[in-house]
């Protein structure tokens, strides 16, 4: 007769208990709780400047219409007698035969403030070269020929056209274009058909469309840090030369400005805001000051100790939102992307991201049992470049002392 052997499960729950104790094996497991994730996704720059809008060339382009200049400086110094007038390179063509024009020199220990005691009208008699013009005599309309430094300032007045004088041909000024590339955001996601139905602590329902909801915040944030960072490339179509698009400062050339070291002040920003003002129609009030949390904290250091609190306040203020100027107001505008040790000043009326036709923010995907397998892909990608009209009308800031130590806590220009 055969033997019988009993095989008894293995059974870790434990039977009996020593001392009334409960052993570990009889614990209940306690449902976890996962909070929200603390690192920063937010994209407040993408926000305000996303179109709609689509392109529909790799190299998109737009342009910048200008106007003529109607200030120059002389390019030599100039003695009294000489009606050969050296102006700076390139700048002769803002002239045209009869037009008048004052000569004036600067400020000793100045750049750009004019002595009008040294001023010195002129009047056009030909039609100017590239780099210079010619005048019948010096010290017209009442003033006196006289010698004046290189780099003097010249302003240019208008015509005085003489009667049955033919007309003099007009300079014109002609636009400039600016141009940027897309380029290609996206990742894929890949997940078991096990995995998607296995509930965890951390996400009880699908794994993949939870990860693909954060792949998507993920991708957004890139864009914006390439918005800040982007470095222009034209691409090959290659797998090893990709387009790429150019951040913002790869269009704002005019007021790109290297402190060299020195403290940020109220006073370098009035004087900035100034020349923006002055130049341009863009009013500073347009205008939002864009920098990283340690950034915008140079500018808290400039507000009076008094003003932080009274005696009876149980507040404490130790912040600048806005910067009021003669010129306009200005908003401070903290943010983490901001690449550190710079300052932006920009008006995001004139600056847009914008999607490749066909290529805005979209998912696409693979299901596993269109190929035999038991995975599934989804997928997130989009297509973007940047746009930036208008750059003399903003500025970046960079190179400048970032030791909090080092500014005072004085209210004042310097």
């Amino acid at each position: 007769m055969g033997t019988f052997i009993t095989t008894v499960p293995a059974n870790p729950y434990e039977q009996t208990t020593t001392g009334g104790t409960i052993s570990t094996n009889e614990y209940q497991p306690e449902t976890i709780k996962f909070m929200k994730e603390l690192e920063p996704r937010e994209t407040p720059i993408l926000t305000k400047i996303m179109s709609n809008e689509e392109v529909r060339a790799h190299k998109h382009e737009w342009g910048q219409s200008f106007l003529i200049p109607m200030e120059t400086r002389l390019n030599g110094a100039l003695n009294s007698s000489a009606t050969a007038i050296p102006v700076a390179t390139g700048t002769g063509y803002y002239f045209q035969k009869w037009m008048t024009a004052t000569i004036v020199d600067v400020k000793a220990g100045t750049t750009d403030v004019p002595d009008w005691s040294t001023a010195e009208r002129i009047w056009c008699s030909a039609d100017p070269t590239a780099d210079g013009i010619t005048v019948g005599t010096r010290g017209s309309f009442g003033t006196a020929a006289a010698s004046h430094a290189d780099g003097a300032l010249v302003f240019l007045t208008g015509t005085a056209e003489p009667y049955n004088a033919s007309h003099s041909e007009a300079p014109r000024q002609r636009g400039l274009k600016y141009y940027n590339y897309p380029q290609r955001f996206g990742a894929k996601l890949t997940a078991d058909r096990a995995a998607q139905n296995t509930p965890s602590y951390e996400n009880p329902t699908n794994v993949l469309l939870l990860d693909h909801a954060k792949e998507l915040v993920k991708q957004k944030k890139y864009l914006e840090f390439s918005f800040w960072q982007g470095r222009r490339n034209k691409g090959d179509g290659s797998q090893t030369n990709p387009s790429m698009m150019g951040g913002i400062e790869t269009f704002l050339t005019t007021n790109n400005f290297d402190l060299g070291g020195e403290l940020l002040t109220p006073g370098t920003l009035d004087d900035i805001f100034r020349e923006i003002a002055k130049n341009t129609t863009t009013q500073p009030g347009q205008l939002q000051f864009f920098g990283g949390f340690d950034e915008v904290a140079i500018l808290d250091t400039q507000i009076n100790p008094i003003r932080r609190a009274d005696i009876g306040s149980k507040e404490y203020t130790n912040f600048i939102n806005k910067y009021n100027f003669r010129t306009g107001s200005i908003d401070v505008t903290p943010t983490r992307d901001v690449p550190r040790g710079k300052i932006f000043l920009l008006d995001l009326s004139k600056v847009k991201i914008k999607p490749y036709a066909g290529c805005n923010w979209h998912v696409s995907g693979q299901k596993g049992d269109d190929f035999a397998v038991d995975h599934d892909v989804k997928a997130i990608s989009g297509d973007f470049t940047l746009e930036v009209q208008g750059e003399a009308s903003m500025a970046v800031f960079s190179n400048f002392n970032t030791d909090l130590d080092q500014y005072t806590t004085t209210v004042g220009r310097w």
